[in-house]
């Protein structure tokens, strides 16, 4: 009861924050999805413990940066507190160099409240600061997208957590949905929506699985060659390999700064996912080309061999109805493939 009450709540705070005309109530819904999000937490442990009372502190500074802002009347510091309400929101988003606090977090939490950190509770930070963004604050967003595209993939390189992992994969997606709300925000509402639904369901089948570490990536449940190639799928979108349907929300990218003449911005962002791309590969590494005793390619042959389509079935995770269309996303990427490419090449002819 409880749960479903918290949940109810947190969509309640979403909704203010996108009808509301007024930021004191889109403060306030900010405030309430945060609140109820820390009730969905459900701490068992003390790195559970610490990992809410952690996020709970860094939410409320930022509040308080955020509500001060808000009721400053304006005066010929307007800007300055248009920049100082880009950075608390910045501080809820876990965008660099405000990101030092996300991965631990993201770490300590249950797989379920980890998935929702990374997806669903930033879209009320994320509506907000495309409510508030004006030219003078412009350049800054700008800054904060780099920089945090930059960090997540560079910071992301030596982590062996998967958690951590796609904390650090959040931040630099961030990076990339930050910067499209400067140049197109339904552009960057549906990146951020494709992003959360191929993370959500990467997340998901990594907590079926138990994978808390790149040494656990070589599952059991891998007998089931469905599962096999739907996690690879899933992995390698987050990091934009074509055909997948990650790579098409990054050339959808790429064409928004190509139209808005932002070639070397353009350029930086690339840079970055191909920085990111190599702690994929890693994750697919540790995932699909690992073996052992127990998980050679020979010995998983045999047993798929013997299985029948009842067992394999059994073997695979037990996804929602949201999650197992989400699968489709990276397919969508041999479908519209060429179209896109078309597109492009019309464009940057």
């Amino acid at each position: 009861m409880m749960t479903t009450l918290s949940v109810g709540m947190n969509i309640l705070g979403l909704l203010m924050i996108i009808l509301s005309n007024h930021y004191i109530l889109m403060f306030v819904g900010l405030e309430l999805m945060t609140f109820t999000f820390i009730t969905l937490v459900s701490p068992t442990s003390p790195r559970q413990v610490e990992a809410a009372v952690k996020y709970f502190i860094v939410q409320s500074a930022a509040s308080i940066v955020l509500l001060l802002s808000l009721i400053f009347p304006n005066t010929l510091i307007s800007s300055t507190l248009q920049m100082t309400m880009m950075m608390a929101l910045s501080v809820k988003l876990a965008a660099a160099p405000f990101h030092s606090w996300f991965p631990e977090v993201t770490q300590g939490m249950k797989w379920k409240p980890a998935t929702i950190i990374l997806t669903w509770q930033k879209l009320g930070a994320l509506t907000m600061m495309s409510r508030l963004m004006t030219q003078d604050n412009k350049t800054m967003m700008i800054v904060l997208a780099l920089t945090s595209a930059m960090a997540g993939a560079v910071s992301g390189l030596n982590q062996v957590q998967t958690r951590k992992i796609m904390a650090y994969s959040s931040i630099s997606h961030m990076g990339w949905t930050m910067f499209l709300l400067t140049i197109n925000q339904p552009v960057a509402i549906t990146y951020f929506i494709i992003y959360s639904l191929i993370t959500a369901s990467t997340m998901l089948t990594m907590e079926y699985h138990n994978s808390n570490h790149l040494s656990k990536m070589h599952m059991d449940s891998f007998l089931s060659p469905w599962t096999l190639v739907m996690t690879l799928s899933l992995i390698l979108s987050l990091g934009g390999l074509p055909p997948l349907g990650g790579f098409l929300n990054k050339l959808l990218a790429f064409k928004e700064m190509v139209n808005n003449n932002m070639t070397v911005t353009a350029v930086v962002l690339i840079l970055s996912s191909l920085t990111s791309l190599f702690f994929y590969l890693r994750v697919s590494y540790s995932t699909a080309l690992t073996s052992s005793s127990q998980h050679s390619i020979s010995f998983m042959v045999m047993r798929v061999k013997k299985k029948t389509m009842k067992n394999t079935m059994n073997n695979n995770p037990p996804f929602t109805l949201l999650i197992t269309s989400s699968h489709i996303v990276p397919a969508l990427g041999l479908i519209f493939l060429p179209t896109a490419l078309t597109s492009l090449m019309a464009m940057t002819s």
